[in-house]
């Protein structure tokens, strides 16, 4: 998205103004002493300081700066290079500097634009990064111009759009702590999901959850008006893993770093699942889970949506309208009672509770993984809990 804006020039000429003054005192005192001589220099000093802010004036005025930007999303903390051209009108540009943005630094042209023997164009890059995730829009670069004595100083705004930039968060690999979690966490293959019903015996009917195979679907019981049901198998195997992200966090500069970690962690499990097998990911905002494959077609959709995930989009989840069938891993931006995270989700499988490390020093429970600042800790399941209780 582009937004327009109208050029305007800012003239800086009080060091010319000075000079122009300086010219007038010395022509009073040659007129006031009789000393002919000094009316020379005096009339110059004042010539000078009134031409050069209208030449440094009209020179920024015929002269501009465009950035040549070619991407709209990049990923946080990745370098991105631009390319800044700056041009000269028929009256030269004795001298300017860029102010960009997007870099947010001032960028010195290197030579200047002479008007006879200088070149009509120079382009300039430089090369930035952009560390927070979300959408950015930078105004255009703007052309500060000078003299050589900086008498007048000119600094003009372009009526060029400005670029919106969308920031990606990034992933990292998972640093699993001991060699049997992946397996226990990844659950059921994306091969074994897309299984024809035949495989199994018919165990009644259940919601419908987003990604089981169109065969699964009961059409006679849509037909009849109940809905979009499935066919439940009693050999069934373990459903894939849901990756859930609870944006919820404290209003503070603090809170936003946790969030910004939860995130680059809710990415990268994801990622990791799904090259394992597949999983699904529930985001503030879905209806329902987003099916995520070994080759990633709803990867880039998803990472668009983790990017645009802020603390006021967190809402509480209702685990048990998912309809979790296999492990859960609950990434969460503020401190949570695990007791009633279970509680809630009715799992018969593994749990999962992922926290930024700063919220997760106060648990003895055993740490599954460490990823983006994180760490996943590993919670009974309800099998495993009623095990506990007999």
């Amino acid at each position: 998205m582009r937004s327009r804006g109208r050029a305007h020039s800012e003239l800086n000429a009080l060091p010319a103004a000075v000079v122009s003054l300086c010219g007038g005192l010395i022509i009073l005192a040659a007129m006031t002493f009789g000393a002919a001589p000094l009316l020379v220099p005096g009339a110059g000093f004042v010539l000078l300081g009134a031409l050069v802010p209208l030449w440094v004036l009209l020179a920024a005025r015929s002269g501009g700066v465009r950035r040549r930007f070619g991407v709209t999303r990049v990923v946080e903390d990745e370098p991105i290079e631009l390319t800044l051209v700056v041009s000269r009108g028929p009256l030269g540009l004795p001298g300017a500097e860029v102010l960009e943005p997007i870099a947010g630094a001032r960028v010195p042209v290197g030579r200047p634009l002479a008007l006879f023997a200088g070149a009509r164009r120079v382009e300039l890059r430089v090369v930035t990064k952009l560390g927070r995730r979300g959408r950015h829009t930078f105004p255009p670069p703007s052309l500060t111009v000078a003299d050589a004595l900086a008498l007048a100083t000119v600094r003009k705004a372009p009526s060029a759009a400005g670029d919106e930039v969308l920031v990606l968060p990034r992933t990292e690999p998972v640093r699993w702590r001991r060699t049997d979690r992946p397996t226990r966490l990844r659950g059921q293959s994306a091969s074994s999901i897309a299984e024809p019903t035949g495989a199994g015996e018919l165990d009644g009917l259940r919601p419908y959850v987003q990604g089981s195979p169109a065969s699964r679907i009961h059409w006679p019981a849509l037909a009849r008006g109940a809905g979009l049901l499935e066919r439940r198998l009693t050999s069934e195997p373990q459903a894939r893993p849901l990756v859930v992200l609870d944006a919820r966090s404290e209003h503070s500069s603090r809170g936003e770093e946790l969030l910004d970690q939860a995130v680059r962690a809710t990415g990268s499990i994801a990622l990791e699942l799904a090259r394992s097998g597949g999983c699904s990911v529930l985001l503030p905002g879905m209806r329902a889970p987003t099916t995520l494959s070994r080759e990633l077609a709803a990867w880039p959709a998803l990472h668009t949506r983790l990017a645009l995930v802020t603390g006021a989009s967190g809402h509480g989840l209702a685990l048990r309208a998912v309809g979790i069938r296999g492990p859960l891993v609950y990434v969460s931006a503020r401190l949570q009672d695990p007791s009633r995270l279970l509680a809630g989700a009715g799992l018969s499988s593994a749990f999962v509770l992922v926290l930024p490390a700063a919220l997760a020093t106060g648990f003895a429970l055993p740490a599954a993984f460490e990823v983006a600042g994180c760490v996943g800790l590993e919670l009974p399941g309800a099998s495993a809990r009623s095990r506990s209780a007999a």
